[in-house]
């Protein structure tokens, strides 16, 4: 059951007055609040709420980034964070946890190693839309823009590394969901595995991780460590030559993948992405 609270964040401007913390806080604005696809102040507003919205909320994270003096996020029905230093929270109604809902399926998101392994290994920072090679403006860690001068994207110029950063884990979604497409609910991968393949998946057209060596063994019952110790070398060459920087990548992809997990990833997902501050 959804429950409805009233947002803290349109209490009346005169009392925003006195409490200038709130009302300069980044997602606090004296007639909106932002809400984030991520339970961080990283992530991109997807929603904004109006001055004394009324929103249903569906769970909380306990542990998101920090606002204020704040750990506390809550997901609304529009599948964006919004943090418990914004809200009016009655506490005869309990929120359930959001761990609950989001084990339904995979991990959308690699955790916080798998995340710094890609952002190191992704293409030089740019601040501002240009071509790539192919022509298509790109900006952030090669995120392909819609546009020629990528205004779709909202956020403001010149990018930020956070920003980059956010527009970088939601390309990242994508690379999870061909995971998730490809590899057998039977297979069962912890966090640190499944953020390797991550890494491995990010940049590689999704029909060649679907048609891989390695999906098929892992989806044949082989165990996932011998899988990974033989198939992740193999992914090294590009444009017909060994690349130093893919062998590195690989390296670095197996050695978090055979290092112990202790969070189930697929295919259920038991924990939050999570960064430190």
């Amino acid at each position: 059951m959804l429950t409805k609270y009233t947002l803290a964040a349109a209490i009346p401007l005169l009392l925003l007055q006195m409490l200038p913390a709130l009302a300069n806080a980044e997602d606090a604005e004296l007639t909106h609040l932002k809400c984030r696809s991520l339970p961080n102040s990283i992530g991109l507003v997807t929603k904004i709420y109006a001055d004394r919205d009324v929103v249903d909320v569906e769970c909380q994270v306990t542990d998101g980034g920090h606002v204020g003096n704040t750990t506390l996020w809550h997901r609304t029905v529009d599948h964006c964070y919004v943090s418990d230093r914004y809200f009016q929270v009655p506490a005869a109604q309990p929120i359930p946890s959001c761990q609950q809902t989001d084990s339904v399926v995979s991990c959308q998101l690699p955790n916080a190693a798998g995340v710094s392994l890609i952002e190191r290994y992704s293409e030089p920072l740019i601040t501002r839309a240009r071509p790539d090679f192919t022509g298509a403006a790109t900006i952030g860690y090669a995120h392909r823009c819609m546009s020629q001068d990528c205004s779709e994207v909202p956020v403001q110029f010149p990018l930020r590394r956070p920003q980059a950063l956010a527009l970088l884990l939601n390309d990242v979604r994508s690379d999870t969901g061909c995971l998730r497409e490809a590899i057998s609910e039977n297979v069962s991968l912890g966090d640190n595995q499944w953020s390797a393949l991550a890494s491995w998946a990010h940049g590689i057209d999704c029909s060649l991780v679907k048609s891989s060596r390695l999906v098929a063994r892992l989806n044949a019952g082989e165990p996932p460590a011998t899988v990974a110790a033989i198939e992740l070398p193999r992914w090294v060459v590009r444009n017909g030559i060994v690349d130093s920087l893919l062998v590195s990548r690989r390296a670095e992809e197996l050695a978090l993948f055979q290092t112990p997990s202790t969070k189930l990833a697929h295919p259920k997902c038991s924990s939050f992405f999570r960064m430190a501050e």
